[in-house]
């Protein structure tokens, strides 16, 4: 069971022309673990980047990476210390999954599941 103890979409829009196309959400999440009866264990807090959005009339501009950096700011800024995930996974039918993950991978962030159909990944400074 996910459980999200904060949540924070970037203020890409309210007031910032440099950013109103779009929006990345993320909030600090808590890794399921289970001890050998099945009882829940305190797991390790991360930060999950939920979403990331850009206008599709905006996209292939570079503002998907610029929005990327600038949430990774301001992670660091708000949770210090916390480890950053997202689970690459395609939104539509025109993009592709290994073109994602090299996204992902050129902004610092290292494969560490591919568990389902989305590949999780996690963010090395």
């Amino acid at each position: 069971m996910r459980k999200i103890t904060s949540q924070s979409v970037d203020a890409f829009g309210n007031g910032n022309s440099e950013f109103k196309h779009g929006f990345v959400s993320y909030g600090v999440d808590v890794e399921e673990k289970f001890d050998d009866e099945g009882e829940e264990l305190d797991g390790e807090e991360y930060v999950l980047i939920d979403k990331i959005k850009v206008d599709e009339e905006m996209r292939g501009k570079g503002l998907g990476r610029k929005y990327l950096r600038e949430s990774i700011k301001n992670i660091e800024k708000e949770h210090p210390g916390l480890p950053i995930r997202l689970a690459a996974l395609p939104d539509s039918g025109t993009m592709d999954m290994s073109d994602l993950v090299d996204f992902y991978e050129s902004e610092g962030f290292n494969v560490t599941n591919t568990d389902g159909d989305a590949v999780v990944m996690e963010f090395t400074s």
